[in-house]
Formats: C-alpha cells, structure tokens, sequence
C-alpha cells in the first residue's frame, strides 16, 4: 500500500544513481531498452535529464513502456529511484498537445463536445501508459517524494477521464495527469488531512513531499513559487540563535 512520503523519503541525489542512466556499460546485469540508451554526447547525463529529452522527442506512452521493460530488471531500490525519475520527466511531452492540435487545424480529429466513452487511439495509448506507470510504481512500494502526489493525482485524473462528459474534456485531463505537480495547488486546499502540516512547520511541508516541489523541473519551481505567494516558510525563531 502507498502511503505519504515524510521528510525521511528524500530522493538520493542524481549523483548518486547515474549508474542506472549510463547502464550501457557491460558489467550491469539489466537490459537496457534501446530507447534508452545514451548518446555518446549525453554520457554523464543526470538520469532525470536524460528522462526529460527522452519524452519531449519521443512522447511519454513509449518512454513509460521501456522504462517499465528496464525497471523490472533492476534490483527494488534502483527501481523505485528510476521509477520515480519517469514520474518527474512526464510533463516534457510535447506529443500529445501537437497532435491535438494539428488535429484541430486540419478539422481531421472528432469534434471537442463527441463522448467521451470510447477515447480516441492517441488519447487512449496515453491512459494505459499512465495506468501501467500507476501500477508499477504500487507494485515497487518505495515510497518517496513524489509517490504520494503522483499517485493520488494521477488516479484522480484518470477516473476524471473515465467519467467525462465529453471529449475535450478528457483532453484536458490527461494534460493535466501528465502535469501532475501541479495537483499541489489543489491538495493545499483540499481535505486529504496527509496535506494538513503540524502547527508550527512549514505550511507546505507535506505538499512540498508529497509533490517532490524540491526537485529540479519547470513545474515544480512554478508552482512552489505560486504557493509561497500565499504561504510562506516560517520566519526563524527569534528565539533561536542565528547561526551563519
């Protein structure tokens, strides 16, 4: 069972875990898909860098689904690490939004208000990508910051796409599962009491976990900087010392 991240589930630093995205080496014992195999002009790329490049050029759905062939080769803890990376690299998709668009343009996709019951092949490759990504990250059950965010937004969204009421609307969704940090804004204001910090911490502790706001990616510095507008880190004890 996934539970909340805490202070204690900190990603090890990216230093740390280049072994998994420079697993070209012979002495690794997992398979590494080719999709993910490095250039010579990335070699000592940071696993999450590399992730990002990968789903902005290739599309999320076929990052996912070699990533999941590696994990399930790799020993549990690599495993939660690298899994964690794909979760933060998903919003650099670029595929989804172009190819809806175009659709637009052309007038050749069906229109924004058709029902939503049965998705259309890209909208659907989406959904299963993100389905299988959901399962395997419980099926790890490393829980780190990230984890919780992920998996409760995530779940929300797709069930929001199940039950939408019309295409567009589905559309919209996914967009945002796949912009998952961005849920912070709602979980800051919702009723999930794993949200709710303790009276005197940071009034975005658990968000900041929960959502790996820590982490180097465009939404989660956007949206942590929205949130301190209205809820800032607690100013130092006067009654400590201040120590430089």
């Amino acid at each position: 069972m996934i539970t909340p991240a805490t202070s204690s589930s900190r990603q090890p630093a990216l230093t740390g875990i280049r072994s998994v995205s420079n697993s070209n080496s012979a002495d690794t014992p997992a398979t590494l898909p080719p999709l993910l195999k490095l250039d010579d002009s990335e070699k000592g790329s940071d696993l999450l860098g590399s992730l990002r490049r990968r789903c902005m050029i290739y599309s999320a759905p076929r990052v996912i689904d070699a990533a999941l062939e590696f994990a399930g080769s790799l020993p549990t803890e690599q495993a939660s690490v690298f899994l964690r990376t794909v979760t933060l690299a998903l919003a650099d998709d670029n595929r989804l939004c172009l190819a809806l668009a175009a659709q637009r343009q052309q007038g050749a996709g069906p229109a924004p208000d058709a029902s939503a019951a049965v998705l259309p092949p890209l909208l659907q490759e989406y959904v299963t990508a993100l389905g299988a990504l959901l399962r395997a990250v419980a099926v790890n059950g490393r829980v780190m910051d990230g984890t919780y965010g992920f998996t409760t937004y995530v779940s929300y969204c797709l069930h929001r796409i199940a039950t939408a009421p019309a295409l567009h609307v589905a559309e919209t969704v996914l967009n945002e599962a796949l912009h998952w940090q961005r849920g912070a804004r709602l979980a800051i204001g919702g009723t999930d009491l794993n949200m709710v910090p303790r009276a005197g911490d940071d009034p975005l502790g658990p968000v900041l976990r929960a959502f790996a706001l820590r982490d180097p990616t465009p939404d989660a510095a956007a949206t942590l900087a929205e949130l301190r507008q209205f809820h800032p880190a607690p100013s130092p004890d006067p009654a400590l010392p201040d120590v430089r």
